[in-house]
């Protein structure tokens, strides 16, 4: 879905670094995490088989509790701002590289923000819908409080599930937002220009990411990871890829 205005920027985010704006979305991602974690664990017991006026465990009830707790609809103006912010920090890095002010793609920018609130909310769909399955189980199978409340918590321990997710879709949207409004600056300047793929070297550099590492394509021209066998606009790759994309005046590469 594409916005048509521009994401709700808090003025104190455009002061930091992308790599800080980066572990700032991390971590609002995480503290989400754990505050919707309690909020569970808080609701199973109104859910009490003894309890006297308790709500009926139903599949209906379970599912719009659930889903009122996920929804992470408090988080859309940080997630979208911080990305918007990094989008300009990128497309400002590629003016101060080639020395020209260039026009702002702001209907690119917000597709960019869109797009990682979406990883969002596909996360807390995914959480909503694991935990309807396991405490329907538990319920049907006579469970109690803490039987329930046990099974929340082995879902939060699949770090997959949780905070492992939540730390990959702030670090990959973070870059694909950096890389993206280079490349989309690089496009709309109209110059000459190419772009080449730049690898993190230390010792958690992937070996897809080595290969791909000083590889050089026109603007429009996908680069090549032939370690899965795939073809890639602009970094990132995959989850928490770390490389990043210069843009070269076509001048300077020999032919």
């Amino acid at each position: 879905m594409v916005v048509t205005s521009d994401p709700i920027v808090p003025k104190e985010f455009e002061r930091m670094t992308p790599i800080s704006l980066e572990n700032k979305l991390v971590k609002s991602l995480q503290d989400w995490l754990d505050e919707t974690l309690k909020a569970i664990l808080s609701l199973i017991p109104e859910y009490h088989r003894g309890r006297v006026g308790v709500k009926a465990f139903t599949a209906r009830n379970l599912i719009d509790d659930l889903n009122k707790i996920l929804n992470p609809r408090k988080l859309e103006d940080m997630v979208k701002g911080i990305v918007a912010i990094i989008f300009d920090k990128g497309h400002e890095s590629l003016e101060k590289d080639l020395n020209v002010n260039i026009a702002h793609n702001r209907a690119f920018r917000n597709i960019v923000a869109d797009q990682a609130f979406d990883k969002v909310k596909n996360l807390s769909e995914d959480i909503a819908q694991e935990l309807r399955e396991d405490l329907l189980i538990g319920w049907q199978a006579g469970e109690g409080i803490v039987e329930l409340k046990a099974r929340i918590k082995e879902v939060w321990s699949d770090k997959n599930l949780t905070d492992a997710r939540a730390e990959a879709i702030a670090r990959t949207e973070s870059n694909y937002a950096y890389n993206g409004a280079r490349l989309q600056g690089a496009k709309d300047s109209s110059l000459a220009l190419v772009k080449r793929w730049n690898a993190t070297f230390d010792s958690r550099t992937s070996e897809d990411s080595k290969k791909l590492d000083g590889q050089t394509r026109r603007l429009d021209e996908m680069f090549y990871d032939e370690v899965n066998n795939k073809h890639i606009m602009h970094p990132p790759n995959r989850p928490n890829d770390r490389c990043r994309m210069d843009i070269i005046p076509r001048s300077l590469i020999q032919t």
